[in-house]
């Protein structure tokens, strides 16, 4: 518990002051700043922040490309999509306080596009969706460039025009090829799973 609230409190501190150890090289990548406004950098860094932190705390590893490998090899194994989905969502409570944060915020809108469901009971959720007419899509197409297994997940979310669960299960099984060094690769990563996070009932 204690733990948990000093994640949440070092992750509102760091948001509210836009420091970030992990992800200050997004500045300086030639071909981001091509890509994104300094104003959408700024965005991008809070992302970076939430889930270099998120899986810090969750992995108890301090070295952040190790943390990503780690929560990645922990999802390869899930023997189930309904698993799979159960284990991405389980902090849906984190994931909701940092959406958030971030709500009303312009540069989302190149990232996400949102889908909104009336439930049958009448209350209404959201999801959402890799926006594949934003630059969401140039920083994939960037990244897919250098690496034929996210070409493969570029092809698949521009074909169903979301992450579908195949999509889902066999992302994490792709880590040992993923730079997690590249601050580009963990944005994308973090943008991966904030996405799939938001596809469970809430």
């Amino acid at each position: 518990m204690i733990k948990t609230i000093k994640y949440q409190f070092l992750l509102l501190i760091l948001a509210l002051l836009n420091i970030n150890s992990f992800g200050q090289k997004l500045e300086n990548d030639k071909k981001i700043n091509k890509i994104f406004t300094q104003a959408e950098i700024v965005t991008l860094n809070k992302i970076l922040i939430h889930f270099d932190n998120y899986l810090i705390d969750k992995t108890n590893i301090q070295k952040v490309d190790s943390a990503y490998h780690q929560f990645s090899e922990d999802l390869k194994y899930t023997e189930s999509i309904e698993k799979l989905w159960k284990k991405i969502c389980e902090d849906e409570e984190t994931n909701d306080r940092f959406l958030n944060l971030i709500k009303g915020n312009q540069s989302i809108d190149e990232l996400w596009t949102v889908l909104y469901i009336t439930e049958d009971n009448g209350t209404l959720n959201y999801a959402l969706q890799p926006n594949r007419d934003g630059k969401y899509m140039k920083l994939l197409n960037y990244l897919a460039r250098k690496n034929k297994y996210l070409k493969d997940y570029k092809n698949g979310i521009l074909v169903m025009g979301t992450i579908p669960p195949s999509l889902a299960f066999e992302f994490p099984r792709i880590h040992d090829f993923l730079d997690f060094n590249d601050e580009a690769v963990r944005l994308l990563v973090a943008i991966h799973y904030i996405t799939l996070k938001t596809y469970i009932e809430k």
